[in-house]
């Protein structure tokens, strides 16, 4: 029952983006938003997707602040944010998630186009 789920989910997947290519061709990319909140010593960012915990750390160490914390999954979901290196082991997160959040697959250089200076303070 679920490999008949499975076929189902990528047949709609198939579907709608070749509609989607017919009509306007295919995204080339996609606009998310970082949200951060901070008070006193500690900051909140928020990050529209499941956040690789390699991406975390490098938003963790770009802060300036000592204690920041990284909320996933807010103001929409885009999918799983690999880390670079993830595309290379095949993984579930990589090479077939993307058609449960209908969304194209990302880039092995995704990691390296999220901004590289989140806080400004």
């Amino acid at each position: 029952m679920l490999e008949k789920v499975t076929w189902k989910r990528w047949a709609d997947w198939a579907c709608f983006y070749l509609i989607l290519f017919k009509k306007q061709g295919l995204p080339r990319k996609i606009t998310v938003t970082l949200t951060a909140v901070s008070t006193g010593e500690a900051t909140l960012l928020f990050l529209p997707g499941e956040v690789f915990v390699e991406i975390g750390l490098k938003f963790k160490r770009q802060s300036p602040f000592p204690h920041t914390v990284i909320v996933s999954c807010t103001d929409g979901v885009v999918g799983y944010l690999p880390a670079g290196k993830a595309f290379w082991k095949h993984s579930y997160e990589t090479d077939t998630a993307f058609i449960w959040y209908q969304n194209l697959p990302f880039s092995p250089q995704v990691e390296d186009m999220l901004p590289g200076q989140v806080f400004v303070c």
